[in-house]
C-alpha cells in the first residue's frame, strides 16, 4: 500500500510539472504576455490626412479602451515626407516593416493590417474563442481586405500610387463597375457570414465582437460614405449586415470614438 502510495504521488508530480512546463511555454504562467511592450503606450503610424487601413487599428484600439498615439494626425505630428523617411530612407531602426500601418510600443513593431489586428484581438480579448471560429474570422477579415483591394484598383486604374483625383476620368468606368458588380457580391458574402454564424448573436463569428467585425464595419461603412446614393438604395437587401454595422457603432467606446474629434475622415482621393 505505501509504496502504491508513493507510486502516485511520484506520478502526480510528475503530471504536475509537465503541466506548469506546458503553460510556461505558451506564455500562460505570467499576466502580461509581452513584457517588453507592456510598460509603454502604443503608436500608430499611418499616411496623415484620411482614415485608410489606419482606421482598422483605430477602430481596435479604442474598442479595447487602450492608450494609443496616432504619430500623424494633427498639426505638429508626422507629415508625408516623415513616413516616406521611416519606410523607405532609412529611418526605421526597428524590425522591418515595409509600409504603414504599424504599431509600435517600445522595441516591438508590427505592419500587415490582419496581423495587426489579430495581435491586438489576442492581447485585448477580441480574439476568437474556438480554432473554427478563429479560422472564419480570420478568413471574413481576408475578404475585407480584398474588398479594400478592388476598390483601390478601381479608384486608381492608371497609377496605383497616383493621386484620384489626376485619373478621374480613367477610374469612371472602374468605379461604376466595381460599385454595381461587386458591391452586392461582397455584401452577399458579409450577409452570408452573418447568417452562418449559428449562435444568433448578430456577430460575424462566435457570440461577441471580435477583429473581423470591426474589418466589415470600416469597409461597409465606407461604402455608406462614399457611394451613399447606392447605399440608400440596396442597404435593405442586407439587413444582418445593417444591423452589424448598427451594433458595432453602439459599443460605448466606438460611439465615443466616433463621436471624438480624434476620428481621421474617409479620404478624398481614394475610396478610403
Amino acid at each position: 500500500t505505501l509504496c502504491r502510495a508513493s507510486l502516485l504521488v511520484s506520478h502526480c508530480q510528475r503530471s504536475f510539472k509537465n503541466i506548469c512546463l506546458r503553460h510556461f511555454r505558451r506564455g500562460f504562467s505570467f499576466p502580461t504576455r509581452s513584457m517588453a511592450s507592456s510598460d509603454k503606450k502604443w503608436e500608430l503610424i499611418y499616411w496623415p490626412g484620411f482614415a485608410g487601413r489606419g482606421e482598422y487599428v483605430r477602430l481596435a484600439f479604442e474598442e479595447a479602451g487602450v492608450p494609443y498615439e496616432d504619430l500623424t494626425a494633427g498639426p505638429g505630428k508626422w507629415t508625408s515626407e516623415d513616413v516616406v523617411k521611416f519606410f523607405w530612407k532609412g529611418g526605421n531602426k526597428g524590425y522591418p516593416v515595409f509600409s504603414p500601418p504599424v504599431i509600435r510600443n517600445g522595441d516591438f513593431q508590427l505592419a500587415q493590417t490582419t496581423a495587426i489586428l489579430q495581435y491586438l484581438s489576442k492581447k485585448y480579448g477580441m480574439y476568437p474563442k474556438t480554432d473554427e471560429d478563429e479560422a472564419h474570422a480570420a478568413q471574413i477579415t481576408n475578404s475585407a481586405a480584398d474588398f479594400l483591394m478592388e476598390a483601390q484598383t478601381a479608384f486608381h486604374p492608371k497609377d496605383p500610387r497616383a493621386d484620384y483625383n489626376t485619373q478621374r476620368e480613367e477610374a469612371a468606368p472602374f468605379i461604376a463597375s466595381f460599385r454595381d458588380v461587386r458591391f452586392p457580391r461582397y455584401f452577399q458574402l458579409f450577409e452570408s457570414h452573418l447568417a452562418a454564424n449559428q449562435t444568433g448573436s448578430g456577430w460575424c463569428v462566435g457570440s461577441d465582437l471580435t477583429y473581423c467585425d470591426l474589418a466589415v464595419f470600416q469597409v461597409v461603412g465606407a461604402v455608406e460614405a462614399q457611394f451613399p446614393d447606392w447605399w440608400k438604395a440596396n442597404i435593405a437587401s442586407y439587413p444582418k449586415v445593417q444591423a452589424l454595422k448598427q451594433k458595432v457603432a453602439e459599443r460605448p467606446n466606438i460611439a465615443a470614438y466616433l463621436k471624438s474629434g480624434r476620428r481621421v475622415p474617409y479620404s478624398e482621393s481614394s475610396f478610403m
